[in-house]
């Protein structure tokens, strides 16, 4: 997740941006009825100075315009980043948590809805303890990377993929019954099994397996937490 530092920011580039186009658009508002007076004031007079000035609004007022419409699309462009990266889990490149049971509270609706079933499996590695304590926690974080993206491969398309906490992962599967998702745990645990890292005189991993639990929505619970529990109790 996203951390402190860098929240506030992007915090503050968005307030900074919405600072920036208030003064702009309020600038822009006031150069337009001033021009519309200088304007009105020169065709009664036929004055060419005050026609001069009228064309100067014209263009600061343009530039004002173009200004804002730029601090407008950045700022949209920071909050779009910000509500991308609050999703991701920053050491796996996967979801996070609070993300998943957004998605898997929508999966539970639309499968009561729709009388079908959305399957949830809960994947917790074994051994990845022992790569710490081996080799660091650096060495850690890319092997847990590496394992999210082992679980994704073996996933379907459409599936969401995020990372729970420490070693352990959940695989949201829309539309899908427990017989469907039966080779997707099978896959999970053959391609967890078979993950090979060379580390030279340090020492080689591959000794790392994993446990998957299955939970089916809505059958095991009535609650994204509810069903996340129901697989995580079912881990074989």
């Amino acid at each position: 997740m996203r951390n402190k530092p860098e929240r506030a920011t992007v915090a503050r580039q968005v307030a900074t941006g919405r600072a920036l186009a208030r003064v702009a658009f309020s600038g822009l508002l006031a150069l337009f009825v001033l021009t519309g007076l200088v304007a009105a004031l020169a065709l009664h007079t036929g004055e060419r100075r005050l026609t001069l000035a009228s064309g100067v609004c014209v263009l600061v007022a343009g530039s004002l315009a173009a200004y804002a419409l730029m601090a407008l699309r950045r700022l949209s462009a920071l909050e779009r980043e910000a509500a991308e990266k609050a999703r991701i889990d920053p050491v796996t490149g996967v979801f996070n948590l609070e993300h998943l049971k957004g998605v898997l509270r929508k999966e539970h609706a639309e499968a009561l809805r729709t009388a079908t079933t959305a399957c949830v499996l809960y994947v917790d590695m074994v051994k990845l303890d022992a790569v710490n304590q081996e080799f660091g926690y650096t060495t850690g974080d890319i092997v847990l990377k590496a394992m999210a993206q082992r679980i994704a491969s073996s996933a379907r398309e459409g599936d969401i993929i995020g990372h729970v906490a420490g070693d352990e992962f959940l695989v949201i599967m829309p539309g899908c019954s427990a017989a469907q998702a039966e080779p997707i745990t099978d896959a999970v645990r053959g391609s967890i099994s078979s993950y090979h890292l060379d580390l030279g005189s340090r020492g080689t991993i591959d000794y790392l397996s994993c446990k998957v639990g299955l939970a089916v929505a809505p059958t095991d619970g009535n609650s994204p937490e509810a069903i996340i529990a129901a697989a995580r109790g079912k881990m074989t």
